[in-house]
């Protein structure tokens, strides 16, 4: 490669707010980069840089996640830091197009809907496992719970209330893979099977992980603690692997490319 520049994007539905970087606020589907700075999204033709949609949301913050050729991303409505609502949204990657499929109201604690990840049943119906965080602030508490939720019908699959010990978690969407589903709480990580939201294993960290993303390479789970500490678990056992100690905390990403892994604080 030359690296001449091929294309620049720069197609802002308001000048005030050209901020499409951060944690999770672009993801691709096929040719098309989605990209969001919160109400305002974009889907952009890769191979040319050109717009293809641009859209409003009603609410939200920039973080994405995607499953097929839908995009989701959440909302939570009232006066920060309190909220007495909270949607999750989602839109065909061609036409940015935003419909409100799952919503939290006439609760007792402030809900915070997180990412869904997705899975495909037997009978090809859609379903999104993700997490609701709740607050309550006098007196303080906190709570997880966790929902599989059929999109296609409409209803629960199951749910699990107050699911982590702690009451708080990593806020990365699920990982799916297979017919289970990885999630993450502030100390722990649970394998969960889909269907049944039968807990396979846990495994119990020595320290939090409310930042790093978690990835899943041959049978390892892999993931940085915030002490710094890089660490991988069987993926089929939840037992430790191996740990390298002390490189460095609060991670955004980690890629593996090859058989190298690779981060960044």
């Amino acid at each position: 490669g030359s690296g001449d520049l091929i294309w620049q994007w720069q197609d802002y539905l308001s000048p005030n707010n050209e901020n499409i970087y951060g944690t999770e606020s672009a993801v691709v589907i096929n040719t098309v980069l989605i990209a969001s700075a919160g109400q305002e999204n974009y889907g952009i033709d890769l191979t040319s840089g050109s717009t293809i949609w641009q859209s409003y949301t009603e609410n939200g913050d920039k973080r994405l996640s995607t499953f097929g050729n839908q995009v989701f991303h959440v909302a939570r409505y009232g006066n920060s830091p309190f909220a007495d609502s909270a949607k999750t949204f989602a839109c065909d990657y061609l036409t940015g197009q935003w419909e409100s499929i799952y919503t939290i109201s006439g609760v007792d604690y402030n809900p915070a809907l997180d990412l869904p990840a997705g899975y495909t049943n037997d009978e090809g119906e859609t379903l999104l496992i993700f997490q609701n965080q709740g607050i309550t602030f006098n007196p303080f508490d906190e709570r997880v719970d966790l929902h599989c939720y059929n999109l296609t019908q409409d209803s629960l699959v199951w749910y699990k209330p107050n699911f982590t010990p702690s009451g708080s978690s990593n806020t990365r969407a699920p990982v799916v893979e297979g017919d289970v589903v990885y999630f993450a709480g502030k100390w722990d990580m649970y394998c969960i099977d889909i269907l049944s939201g039968e807990v396979l294993w846990t495994h119990n960290f020595y320290w939090d992980y409310q930042n790093s993303n978690f990835i899943l390479y041959n049978n390892l789970l892999i993931t940085n603690l915030d002490n710094g500490d890089l660490i991988a678990i069987d993926k089929h056992t939840g037992e430790q692997v191996w740990v390298n100690e002390g490189l460095s905390g609060c991670c955004t990403e980690l890629r593996t490319y090859g058989d190298r892994l690779y981060f960044a604080n």
